[in-house]
């Protein structure tokens, strides 16, 4: 099967509400995947808008947005661009919401207060990149 990482698309997307967590987010990709675009969409409506115009390799997802919900807007972007990966990234922990995120296609789910630690190894993986030796994600 051929990675996403061999495919044209070099961008990801940062889906989320909270300016501070919105720039975290894109700094922290963007740091440790230099080779990539990460743009941000602090709305559902542009989230579709720019997926569709781009059709970015990754998207994490916020469950709460002003206009959306997270885990909806993922079965949608799965839906109509499968080519398209979602991690959905929330404050809500719970096995529930992780199941329901996976069953609308998410690729995994992070919980926020674990970003440092679990969301690179995931993105990475999802990207099909070698992990990076000693990093431990962070």
């Amino acid at each position: 099967m051929k990675s996403i990482e061999n495919g044209r698309r070099r961008c990801l997307l940062v889906v989320e509400d909270q300016t501070v967590m919105r720039s975290t987010l894109r700094e922290f990709l963007q740091r440790a995947l230099p080779d990539r675009h990460v743009g941000v969409a602090e709305t559902g409506a542009l989230a579709l808008e720019i997926v569709r115009a781009n059709r970015p390799a990754l998207v994490t997802m916020d469950i709460g947005l002003p206009d959306a919900d997270g885990i909806e807007l993922t079965r949608q972007i799965r839906l109509a661009h499968p080519e398209v990966a979602v991690i959905v990234v929330s404050q809500y922990s719970g096995e529930e919401f992780e199941r329901r995120a996976r069953a609308a296609g998410a690729a995994g789910y992070v919980v926020k207060e674990r970003i440092r630690s679990d969301l690179l190894p995931l993105a990475r993986r999802v990207l099909g990149l070698e992990p990076q030796p000693g990093s431990g994600g962070a």
